[in-house]
């Protein structure tokens, strides 16, 4: 057994012996939940989660492989008006680790067919502090950020396994190392500011390189001028509609949008750009190694929306959202993505829990990039497409087990390579 599981498994034990000490007593009989009820009582919460995949290339791709990884994670929040009086202020830790082999070695795809595929490791993913201010309206936030728990987030994509799903490639993909998302986080410096429930404007700062290339394993940060910064900004409208508003779906039915907002729908614009100048993509064959270039730019743009499918049940209620994204062909390889899907939540009656959905995300090689390859007598495909299918089935309220099914056509653009059959069964543990 390696080192990481060792140390996760001390750190599940740590947690489960006071937990089945209070279960036993009188005063805490709930257990767990007890137990982080009065660690929050005291501004203490604590999350410990364990993600494990069984991947199977069933036709396609690189190379057959079945193989098995998974993701530990421990996260620990301090809301510091409880602890200390620092009324308004959070200190967070997220911490990670990484095993087994990333599905998309056996695929090749660009995408990234599992969103916890990467290098084997264990680190400190996350470490900030927060302070919120005028009565929540304006927050800031300064520390080792992960950028897509903020940015280019939509709530009901998040249960596919397609990294691309979580963030668009155009935007992941840029930079030397990619911006501050998973794996690698870096620090930066984040405000965000929501007159009310609707709108919300929000800008980060980051170094420039998150981790570091040539080393991917464990927590570095590199601070160098040559990094230059990483900055994103972003405006989204929240909207919903009441109740009693009804919107006509088809003919025969009308449905009603839910007014929680996370529940309703969301339309948002990202922009962003790196101070930092980079090599251009095109380049001629023979020709001595042209001079780096700025403009490593790029914009997103975010759209979701959810309509009931039972009025008796909010629970049951269906979303559709879609994605694009857009980078600068000069100096990225990819410079254009689309992804939309739907997602049904409660598909089946006495499952309210479990979650079904259909997406598909589809990126393209920037001019520049395709033009390289042919003068280099390389073939290449425009794009490259993934096709998803998934169903999370909630078994307890902390146990649920997901198959999901991708077809990859055209990985990574390489007309040598066979489009790709995946087939994925992750269970996920939280604690």
């Amino acid at each position: 057994m390696g080192i990481r599981k060792v140390i996760a498994l001390g750190l599940l034990a740590g947690l489960l012996v006071p937990t089945l000490a209070a279960a036993a007593s009188e005063e805490s009989p709930t257990g767990l939940a007890a137990l982080r009820d009065k660690l929050a009582d005291r501004g203490l919460t604590l999350h410990l989660s364990y993600i494990g995949e069984l991947y199977a290339v069933a036709a396609g791709g690189l190379h057959r492989q079945t193989a098995y990884l998974d993701n530990i994670s421990l996260t620990l929040g301090f809301d510091l008006g409880k602890a200390i009086g620092w009324r308004g202020a959070t200190l967070y830790f997220y911490g990670m680790s990484l095993q087994g082999r990333n599905p998309s070695l056996a695929v090749g795809d660009v995408q990234g067919v599992s969103n916890i595929g990467a290098f084997p490791t264990s680190k400190l993913y996350e470490a900030w502090i927060e302070q919120s201010l005028f009565g929540d309206r304006l927050s800031l936030l300064a520390g080792l950020y992960d950028l897509n728990s903020e940015f280019a987030v939509i709530e009901s994509s998040g249960v596919f396994l397609n990294s691309s799903q979580a963030i668009d490639p155009a935007f992941a993909k840029s930079g030397p190392n990619g911006p501050s998302i998973f794996p690698n986080t870096t620090l930066g410096f984040r405000a965000r500011y929501s007159p009310d429930r609707r709108f919300y404007l929000q800008s980060v700062v980051l170094n420039g390189v998150a981790g570091d290339p040539d080393h991917p394993s464990g927590t570095r940060i590199e601070l160098r001028k040559s990094d230059g910064v990483l900055v994103a900004a972003e405006a989204g409208w929240v909207f919903w509609r009441s109740g009693k508003a009804p919107l006509r779906l088809n003919r025969r039915r009308t449905v009603r949008v839910y007014e929680k907002p996370e529940h309703g729908g969301k339309l948002a614009l990202g922009l962003w750009t790196y101070t930092a100048k980079f090599a251009p993509v095109f380049r001629s064959p023979g020709a001595p190694q042209p001079p780096p270039i700025g403009g490593d730019h790029g914009l997103y743009v975010l759209f979701s929306h959810t309509v009931l499918a039972d009025d008796d049940n909010p629970e049951r209620h269906m979303s559709v959202f879609a994605r694009l994204g857009a980078a600068n062909r000069k100096v990225n390889r990819l410079d254009a993505y689309l992804g939309a899907g739907v997602v049904f939540d409660g598909p089946f009656t006495g499952r309210s829990n479990d979650v079904a959905g259909l997406a598909f995300a589809v990126v393209r090689n920037g001019r520049d990039y395709m033009e390289t390859r042919r003068l280099g007598g390389e073939r290449t495909d425009l794009a490259e497409w993934d096709l998803e299918s998934t169903y999370r089935a909630r078994l307890s309220s902390w146990l649920s087990v997901q198959p999901d099914v991708q077809f990859v056509v055209h990985p990574n653009t390489n007309p040598t390579v066979a489009s790709a059959l995946g087939v994925d069964l992750r269970v996920s543990a939280s604690f």
